[in-house]
């Protein structure tokens, strides 16, 4: 198989999407050092970390459950996780975007911090696009990062529970207010009985001021005995400074 490798390897070489270096034969994407230099945030090391605090204030405590279980991203989003994400998202590099999965997936279980942020998911669910984008567009990014998170963990990926049933405008130039008041109601739980009484991990590509996923995971906690813990690829956050591990 190595051999078979090699060989096409030679005949159609194969470069990082970062530096433009020749991959080697184990290399996926990206060579050993610019992974090697992705700007991990160590959050899902650190219980109740900034990212946590941040997400427990967009809380909707009118909906009577109790706030979301846990909250994690991989990495910071800064000019080069952009360009790998822009590279799913915009480009249909979706390969990559199974393998950002399967490093984010295999780093946060291999963490110190106990337990994993997967211990007692029963479900994974890919923040939804509207269909008119997703149409437009041809995939959802979300899906594809699922896979990868999902062929590591052995959970199961929902991509139809849930539903965003308004198609809002772009939140990039919009204020943490504005984007909030952008996402109201956007999103819709269409098959409850699939996820009640569920551990539901909802997951997208980045998180900036949490707007969105909150309002998702308000969606879901709706529903009896619910549990939701969220995840992301990245997290734009103002001050990228990896939290100390207690």
């Amino acid at each position: 198989m190595n051999i078979i490798r090699e060989i096409g390897d030679f005949l159609f070489p194969r470069f990082c999407v970062l530096c433009d270096k020749r991959l080697s034969v184990s290399e996926r994407h990206l060579c050993t050092t610019c992974y090697m230099y992705l700007p991990r945030t160590r959050q899902v090391e650190k219980e109740h970390g900034r990212l946590e605090r941040i997400l427990w204030g967009m809380q909707d405590m009118g909906n009577g459950h109790r706030v979301i279980e846990r909250a994690a991203t991989f990495i910071f989003y800064t000019s080069n996780s952009r360009l790998l994400l822009h590279k799913v998202k915009y480009e249909g590099m979706l390969s990559l975007g199974i393998q950002l999965g399967e490093w984010m997936a295999k780093e946060m279980m291999d963490a110190s911090h106990q337990p994993s942020i997967f211990d007692s998911i029963d479900v994974i669910v890919p923040l939804p696009l509207h269909r008119k984008k997703q149409m437009s567009r041809g995939y959802n990014q979300c899906d594809y990062i699922a896979k990868g998170v999902s062929k590591v963990t052995g959970i199961g990926v929902d991509t139809q529970s849930v539903k965003r049933v308004h198609h809002t405008p772009s939140q990039t130039t919009l204020d943490h207010e504005a984007r909030r008041k952008n996402v109201a109601g956007a999103f819709a739980v269409v098959h409850p009985e699939r996820l009640e009484g569920k551990h539901i991990l909802l997951l997208d590509d980045v998180i900036t001021t949490g707007s969105t996923i909150m309002e998702c995971a308000n969606a879901i906690l709706k529903l009896p005995g619910t549990k939701v813990t969220i995840l992301a690829v990245a997290h734009a956050d103002k001050n990228p400074v990896p939290e100390s591990v207690d």
